[in-house]
């Protein structure tokens, strides 16, 4: 013991707990310390790994690994993932060395300490299965664990994981409804694409809400958006702010676009109504540009 405890650089007089490794990454406690070696050892032979940690330290339950065999045992499980970023399609990622035991809080932590990140402003999405590539998002209260994440990988196989970093807290995007609109400015020479979390029983005015809070608008704005509906550069509708959000679908040519309400439109008259205008070429359904709405009196 003085042995150990010397290269260790311990005091001398420190009780230590003794281990053998009987096979890879699998230990046995030395239960009898006075003993001599070979009667306390399976098979005593050159080569022979004796594993030792100090027994005076008081470790709580908050210790992932408190002694040598669940250390021992842990390295069985380990395991190297590689990372890669959702959004960036030739993202060669990173690598971390992960336990098959944690579970989605850790890993969470794991990556967010290597992307410097709030574990919860990430998303993780499994590998899929058939071929390379992200498959659907995994919940923040997945109850697995790492294991059942890679199920499907073979065991000298590279294992992936996918993920995006988040502006708004996962368990907060799990219950709202992902949608792209696109944003016009009044002079209708500015569109941009963006993404909206409204709440999943929403409606168009949340809808609204939320693009207030990305937009920035001049001083002198109207004080009001709506939302269009626009399908091959025509104008279908303007859709009514009660509209629940379940309803609208954007698929195909149909998208949905925000602008500003110009102050003149705010509130129609006795007689005035708006006129959707699209630009076409030759023939009235080869429509391109921006359409707009245009004011009429009778």
């Amino acid at each position: 013991m003085p042995i150990l405890n010397k290269k260790a650089g311990y005091p001398l007089d420190t009780p230590l707990e003794l281990y053998e490794e009987v096979k890879p990454n699998m230990v046995e406690r030395i239960e009898d310390l006075e003993a001599p070696l070979n009667k306390v050892l399976d098979e005593l032979m050159d080569g022979d790994i004796i594993v030792f940690q100090r027994a005076d330290l008081t470790l709580g339950p908050e210790c992932e690994l408190p002694n040598v065999k669940e250390y021992f045992k842990d390295l069985l499980f380990r395991v190297e993932v590689t990372f890669c970023d959702k959004t960036n399609p030739t993202d060669p990622g990173f690598i971390i060395e992960l336990s098959l035991k944690m579970n989605y809080e850790q890993i969470a932590q794991a990556v967010a300490t290597r992307l410097g990140t709030d574990p919860y402003l990430i998303q993780f999405f499994k590998n899929q299965s058939y071929r390379d590539g992200p498959a659907g998002p995994l919940r923040c209260n997945y109850d697995g664990t790492l294991k059942d994440i890679l199920v499907y990988y073979k065991p000298r196989q590279p294992k992936k994981i996918y993920y995006q970093q988040l502006t708004i807290r996962i368990n907060e995007l799990e219950n709202k409804k992902p949608f792209k609109c696109v944003w016009v400015n009044s002079k209708l020479k500015e569109e941009k694409e963006i993404q909206l979390y409204p709440n999943k029983n929403g409606t168009v005015h949340d809808l609204i809400d939320e693009a207030k809070k990305q937009i920035e608008m001049n001083e002198d704005w109207s004080g009001r958006l709506r939302l269009l509906e626009v399908t091959s550069y025509k104008i279908n509708s303007i859709l009514a702010e009660d509209i629940l959000l379940e309803c609208l679908n954007p698929t195909g040519n149909k998208t949905y676009r925000i602008e500003e309400t110009p102050k003149d439109e705010l509130r129609l008259e006795a007689g005035e109504f708006l006129v959707p205008v699209a630009h076409f070429h030759k023939e009235a359904y080869q429509t391109f540009g921006v359409p707009f709405l245009l004011k009429l009196k009778h």
